[in-house]
């Protein structure tokens, strides 16, 4: 093997290298409960996963939320790099509350979604979608807070968050 043959050799084993590297699903997961009162949504501490510029991903994300109080309600949204308005895709939700299943498809990554009526036991969310990220690399991340302001809304440890990467 001449020298030419060897640097074209290590260069395809870096690409395939760079493209396995890429194929890697980026998630992030909940090690502890969070509390919150608030109606004002803020980024969740624990859910966020960095995405890559120009990029297809499909996300999905899994979360048990509960209160003491049924009327506090789970007050979500997405924050995706560039903002709602920057990408492209969309994604939907399958839910139970109070044990009727409900869902919800079709959603832009700058709506925000309001679940009522949290009993005080554990709410389970499955959301997924497609995103397709425009203009700058970014971090993806969850939103939420209470719907009513007042009373504690937590989001239970053993929730994730997970991008995988689909397209260029």
């Amino acid at each position: 093997m001449d020298l030419t043959q060897l640097a074209a050799k290590a260069y395809d084993h870096q690409n395939r290298l760079d493209t396995l590297a890429q194929a890697q699903p980026a998630a992030a997961w909940k090690t502890a409960l969070t509390g919150r009162t608030s109606a004002t949504r803020a980024t969740d501490p624990d859910l966020a996963v960095p995405l890559a510029a120009n990029t297809i991903y499909e996300i999905r994300a899994f979360l048990m939320y509960w209160s003491a109080t049924a009327g506090a309600g789970f007050n979500f949204g997405w924050n995706p790099p560039g903002g709602g308005g920057a990408v492209g895709g969309s994604w939907g939700g399958t839910y139970n509350i109070t044990g009727t299943g409900m869902g919800n498809y079709g959603n832009t990554w700058s709506t925000v979604v309001g679940l009522g009526t949290p009993a005080a036991q554990n709410n389970g969310v499955v959301l997924a979608g497609t995103l397709i990220t425009v203009g700058s690399a970014g971090i993806m991340n969850l939103a939420w807070g209470t719907v009513d302001g007042v009373h504690t809304v937590n989001l239970n440890a053993g929730s994730y968050l997970i991008a995988i990467r689909i397209g260029p």
